[in-house]
This record gives C-alpha cells, sequence and structure tokens, in this order.
C-alpha cells in the first residue's frame, strides 16, 4: 500500500512536473514567437529601409550621371560649340522677333485706338455734319438751276454777237478790199496818163479835133470818173440797208451805238461767262468732296458697325466661355468635396488608432472610444490632423524609451529557464 501510495504521489507530481513545464513551454513559445514576430518585422523594416536607400542610391546616380552630363554640354557650350549655342542663337533670334511683333502690335494698337477716338469723336457730330452737308448740297443745286438758263441766254447772245461781229468784218474785209481795188485802178489811169506825151499846142488842129472828137471823149472821160464812186456808194448803200434790217434801226448813229452796245455786251458776256464757269467749277468739287466726305463717313460707319458686332460677338463667345468654365468649376467643387470627406473619415480613423494605441486597458479602449466618437463631432480636418501629429510624436518618444536589445536579453534568459 505504502509503495502503491508513494507511486501514486509520484506519478502525480511527475504530472505536475509535467503540466508546468507545458505552462512554461507554451509561455516560451509565445514569448519566442513574440520576439520572431519583432525579429520579422524588423528585418522587414531592414528590408525596407534598404529598397529606400538602394533607390535613392540609384537616384543619387542617375543625378550623378546628368550632373556630369550637363557639365560637359556647359563645357561644350562655353567653347561655343554644340546644339545647345544653336538652340540658344535660335531662341534669342525668337524672342527678338516676338519683341518686335509685340512693339509692331502696341504701335497698330495705338493707332486703332486714335482711329477709335476720331471716329466716336466724329459720330457725335455725324447727323449734323451730314444734314449740314445735304443742306450746302441743296443749296448748290438750286443756284446751279438758277444760272443755268442764264447761262445758256449768255451763250445764245454770245452766239448771235459773234456771228454779228463776224458778219461786220468780213463786210468791213470786203469794203477794204473794194477800196484797195479802186485806188490801185486810180493809180494805173495815172500811170497811164503820165506815159502819154504831150502834144504841141496847134489852135487849128486843137479846134478841129475838139470838134471832131468832144462827144467820145467826153463819153469816155465820164464813164471813167463817174463809174467808180457809183459803185461804192451801190456797195454802201447796200450794207446800210442790211445794217438796217439786222438791227431795225434807220438812223447811222444809232447803228453805230447799237453796235458798240453789242459788243460791251460780248465783253460782260465773256466775264459772265468765266465766271460762271469758275462759280461751275467750284460747285463740281465741292460736290465732289462732299460725296467722297459723305462715302468715308458711310464707310467709318459701316467699319464701326462691324467693329461693334464683333464685339458682341466675342463678349457671347466670353459669356459662353466663362459659363463652361463655371459648370467645370463645380464639377470640380464638387470632386474636392468629396475627396475632402474621404480625407477627413481618413484622418478620424487615424486618430482612432492612435488613440487606441496609447490606452491601457479594454474598459479604458472602450471609454476612449465613446469620448472620441463625442469629441470627433466638433473638430475639423485641421484639427485632427495636428491631433494625429502630436499622437504620432507622442508615440515615438514612448518607443525611444523602450529597449528593444534589453528584452530581447530577457527573452533569451527566459528560454534558457
Amino acid at each position: 500500500m505504502n509503495f502503491k501510495v508513494v507511486f501514486v504521489r509520484t506519478y502525480l507530481t511527475m504530472l505536475e512536473f509535467s503540466l508546468y513545464c507545458l505552462t512554461v513551454l507554451q509561455h516560451v513559445l509565445e514569448l519566442f514567437e513574440d520576439e520572431v514576430a519583432k525579429r520579422m518585422n524588423q528585418l522587414n523594416l531592414l528590408r525596407y529601409q534598404t529598397r529606400l536607400k538602394e533607390a535613392r542610391n540609384d537616384q543619387l546616380t542617375t543625378e550623378l550621371n546628368m550632373l556630369r552630363l550637363q557639365s560637359e554640354q556647359i563645357h561644350h557650350t562655353q567653347l561655343g560649340h554644340g546644339p545647345i549655342m544653336q538652340a540658344i542663337r535660335s531662341v534669342e533670334n525668337k524672342i527678338e522677333k516676338v519683341i518686335l511683333k509685340h512693339s509692331e502690335m502696341l504701335h497698330i494698337g495705338r493707332t486703332y485706338l486714335t482711329i477709335r477716338d476720331k471716329l466716336q469723336e466724329e459720330s457725335f457730330t455725324y447727323v449734323t455734319t451730314a444734314d449740314a452737308m445735304k443742306t450746302e448740297i441743296e443749296r448748290c443745286s438750286r443756284k446751279l438751276a438758277e444760272l443755268r438758263p442764264i447761262y445758256q441766254d449768255a451763250e445764245l447772245i454770245r452766239d448771235k454777237a459773234k456771228t454779228e461781229l463776224q458778219r461786220h468784218e468780213e463786210l468791213l474785209y470786203a469794203h477794204r478790199k473794194r477800196n484797195e481795188l479802186e485806188i490801185s485802178s486810180l493809180h494805173r489811169l495815172v500811170e497811164v496818163k503820165k506815159s502819154k506825151p504831150v502834144p504841141q499846142k496847134n489852135p487849128m488842129m486843137e479846134q478841129e479835133l475838139h470838134k471832131l472828137d468832144v462827144g467820145g471823149i467826153g463819153d469816155e472821160v465820164e464813164e471813167e470818173s463817174t463809174s467808180e464812186p457809183q459803185t461804192r456808194l451801190n456797195y454802201c448803200n447796200n450794207v446800210f440797208e442790211e445794217m438796217k434790217q439786222v438791227t431795225g434801226l434807220s438812223e447811222l448813229p444809232q447803228i453805230v451805238k447799237r453796235l458798240e452796245n453789242q459788243q460791251e455786251t460780248s465783253t460782260q458776256l465773256g466775264l459772265l461767262r468765266t465766271r460762271n464757269d469758275d462759280d461751275l467749277k467750284r460747285l463740281r468739287n465741292q460736290s465732289r468732296e462732299m460725296k467722297q466726305h459723305l462715302t468715308k463717313i458711310r464707310t467709318a460707319y459701316e467699319v464701326r458697325k462691324s467693329r461693334e458686332e464683333s464685339l458682341e460677338a466675342d463678349r457671347r463667345r466670353l459669356v459662353l466661355e466663362q459659363q463652361q468654365e463655371l459648370k467645370e468649376l463645380k464639377d470640380t467643387v464638387s470632386v474636392v468635396e468629396k475627396q475632402l470627406t474621404h480625407i477627413h473619415l481618413v484622418i478620424e480613423h487615424l486618430y482612432t488608432k492612435l488613440r487606441l494605441v496609447r490606452m491601457a486597458s479594454k474598459c479604458d479602449r472602450a471609454h476612449s472610444t465613446v469620448r472620441a466618437k463625442e469629441t470627433l463631432m466638433d473638430l475639423t480636418a485641421e484639427d485632427l490632423l495636428e491631433r494625429c501629429i502630436e499622437l504620432q510624436r507622442q508615440l515615438q518618444t514612448d518607443l525611444e524609451d523602450y529597449d528593444l536589445l534589453d528584452e530581447e536579453e530577457k527573452l533569451d534568459e527566459a528560454v534558457v529557464r
């Protein structure tokens, strides 16, 4: 019995020891698993840091190669070779061309502004100027209509006077020619008389010759002495009769006075015609200038009208573009609001997690969760982000006090025991 009791006790002791060993082993395994998890986390962190450093090293290598390439290009550029100098020169030329075009555009813009101001000033007096020009044109037309009959009458009188003067000149020329012919015939008669020899006076012969030839010689001399004056007298009578028929007067002084008056009238008509020609030319020039000015005003009006229409079309186009931009901005604002809402939810979640990390027990965590839900409703995204940053700093400060090597040694000692 004693042996059985001892055996049972021994067996129970061994069972207790086994249970204790199992408990210790379970605790050690948990510690080992935690340590392995920590080491794995550290390994992953080191791998991540290594990848970051490798990426940073590749980036720095690329930057170094780029800097070397840039230094070589700068060296070639300083020497004046390479495509960069050509590109720089082409860019400088383009800049100069752009500057010239900009100055030309400014000059053209100032010119257009001056023209616009001038047109605006003329537009204020356009109606008054047009009415004044219309009134002047009507006045000149009336005056021209009044002067046209006078001009036509003057032309008729001038033509009649010219015809009369030409007829009188022809009569005077014919009379002068006739006188010259008469004078020349008288001169020839005198020469003939002078060339005949003068006979000696024989009274007996003279008496006989006078008795024989008195009738023939007397008729011949009488015919020679009376034929030419009679012809001239007939010619003068004919001229006088024609002048009486033309002028309607019977007295010679009245006819002479009438001819003198007609000469004066012809002179006055010539002066009046010259004056009328000058006035007509001046009126035509004024009419042409007024028509040109009116054409210019109409052209300016059409240009201004087309410009206003183009400005109205540009304004409508700008209104449509602004409406389209406003619609796009509204869509962008709606997208940004959605993104802000999502960011706010993410920041709230991060804030909640950071607060839960710093809690000690489940009870405190539950109470802190309730309080966080109550306070989150009153905070903005900026305040939540500031609090998250503050909690992160506190967590980093707490982790700095945590000695990883000391904890590893403690774990090793626990495993050895």
